[in-house]
């Protein structure tokens, strides 16, 4: 198409063909990238570890390194979170910046 050749014969804004790549049509949400899939495994094997029972431990993974950071109840429960983290095929090394905060911890 010639837009410049008539522009009163289009609509202002041209109409765009849809995407031959099938992945740009889907849903955002459907399409995770590496860290967020890791973000994800992590999370799950955190939520799973019977050790890692008390705190509030914030998780993120930025270029396949986990990055732990809050408090935990015990030194136990922080060797299980990293031990945790580190287990998941894909993370390449552990941020380990918990606090111990409970009534048991030892420095």
């Amino acid at each position: 198409m010639y837009f410049w050749m008539y522009p009163e014969w289009y609509p202002a804004t041209p109409r765009r063909a849809p995407a031959a790549d099938p992945a740009a049509c889907e849903r955002p949400d459907r399409r995770r990238t590496v860290d967020q899939r890791l973000l994800h495994e992590v999370a799950r094997a955190l939520l799973d570890d019977p050790a890692v029972t008390d705190g509030c431990i914030d998780l993120s993974v930025q270029n396949g390194v986990a990055i732990l950071d809050g408090d935990v109840g015990s030194q136990e429960a922080r060797r299980a979170a990293v031990a945790a983290a580190a287990s998941i095929l894909g993370i390449r090394d552990v941020c380990d910046a918990l606090l111990v905060t409970g009534a048991s911890h030892q420095q």
